[in-house]
C-alpha cells in the first residue's frame, strides 16, 4: 500500500522538476529575444525632424575613489571621459577622509532625439578655391594642402594644421531629451551615485555631454539634473548638445607664391618693387625740371631783394 503511493509521489515531484526546467528555460529565451529596454531613457514623443537614438553598453566595474585634506580649503580638479569635460571637487575639512567603492556590472543606457543641421551661407562660394591654379599667393601659408589622397590619414591631418583654412563646417549634429541612465544587478554604491549627483548639480559632463556651466562649482547654472534609487543612477540634460560637426575639406590650394614665379622669370618685378623704381624716377625728375619751374613763378619783390 505505502510502496504505490511513493512510487506516485516521485512521479509527482519528477513532473514538477521537468516544469519547472521549462519555465526556466522559457524565462531565458525570452529575455534573449527580448528588445532593449529603453522606456526609462527615451523621450515620451520624438519631434518631428529628429530620429530616436538609443545606446546600451556594459562596463565591467565602475571604481570610484575620492580623498580630500585641508586645513583651510583645497580644490582639486581633474578631466575623465566618465565625467566628460570639468569637474571639480573642494574640501574644508580638517582631517584626510579617503574612501573607496566599487560598483560591478554596470549598465549603462542613452537615450536622446537627434537632427542633422545644414549651414548655409549666402555670401560664401567654396568653388573660389578651386580658381587657386591661376593666382598668385604672397604668403609662405598655404589656403589648403596640396595633396590628393586618402583624406583620414595622420599625415593629410598634420598637413592641414599648418595650413590657413583646411575645411569649413557644413553641418552639425543637435542632441535632445538626453539621457544617461547607469543601473545594476548589484545595489549602487553611495558614493558613486553621490559623485554623480554632485557632477550633474554643479554643472559637469558626462562622457561627450556637458553642462552649461564652463567651470564647475555649487553656485553654476547646470542644464542637467541627476536622481538615484537603489539600483540605478538617472541624469537628464535639459537642454539641446551639439554632439558634433560636418566638416568640407577645402579643395587644394595650387597658387604660387611670388617667389616663386620671380625666380622662374628673370623679367618678373613685384609691385612694391614698381613703386620703388617710380619714386626714384618722380624724385629725379624733380630734381631736373621742377626747380626751373619754381625760381620762374617767384614774386618779383622777393627776387629784386
Amino acid at each position: 500500500m505505502l510502496l504505490p503511493l511513493q512510487t506516485q509521489l516521485k512521479r509527482t515531484e519528477d513532473d514538477i522538476a521537468a516544469v519547472r526546467q521549462q519555465i526556466s528555460l522559457a524565462s531565458v529565451m525570452q529575455q534573449a529575444n527580448k528588445p532593449i529596454d529603453g522606456s526609462d531613457v527615451t523621450p515620451n514623443a520624438v519631434p518631428n525632424g529628429f530620429t530616436q537614438v538609443l545606446i546600451e553598453s556594459t562596463m565591467a566595474s565602475v571604481s570610484q575613489k575620492s580623498s580630500s585634506a585641508s586645513s583651510a580649503s583645497e580644490s582639486s580638479y581633474r578631466s575623465s571621459f566618465f565625467f566628460g569635460g570639468y569637474s571639480s571637487s573642494r574640501s574644508h575639512r580638517e582631517s584626510i577622509d579617503s574612501r573607496e567603492s566599487e560598483t560591478r556590472n554596470v549598465k549603462i543606457q542613452i537615450g536622446m532625439s537627434i537632427v542633422k543641421v545644414s549651414i548655409g551661407r549666402e555670401w560664401f562660394n567654396p568653388g573660389v578655391f578651386l580658381l587657386t591654379k591661376d593666382m598668385y599667393n604672397t604668403s609662405s601659408k598655404k589656403i589648403a594642402p596640396n595633396q590628393k589622397g586618402k583624406p583620414f590619414q595622420e599625415t593629410r591631418f598634420n598637413a592641414m594644421n599648418d595650413c590657413v583654412f583646411p575645411c569649413f563646417p557644413v553641418a552639425f549634429i543637435i542632441a535632445r531629451d538626453v539621457t544617461i541612465k547607469f543601473s545594476s544587478d548589484q545595489a549602487i554604491s553611495r558614493s558613486f551615485a553621490q559623485s554623480v549627483e554632485d557632477h550633474s548639480s554643479s554643472g559637469g559632463g558626462f562622457f561627450i555631454f556637458g553642462g552649461s556651466s564652463s567651470s564647475s562649482s555649487s553656485s553654476a547654472s547646470s542644464n542637467s539634473r541627476a536622481t538615484s534609487s537603489a539600483n540605478s543612477v538617472t541624469v537628464r540634460f535639459t537642454s539641446p548638445q551639439i554632439l558634433g560637426y560636418y566638416l568640407e575639406a577645402t579643395p587644394a590650394d595650387e597658387s604660387m607664391t611670388l617667389s616663386e614665379v620671380r625666380n622662374a622669370n628673370g623679367d618678373y618685378i613685384s609691385i612694391l618693387d614698381f613703386i620703388k623704381n617710380f619714386q626714384s624716377m618722380l624724385d629725379d625728375y624733380n630734381k631736373t625740371y621742377n626747380r626751373e619751374t619754381l625760381q620762374m613763378y617767384i614774386p618779383r619783390n622777393e627776387s629784386s631783394e
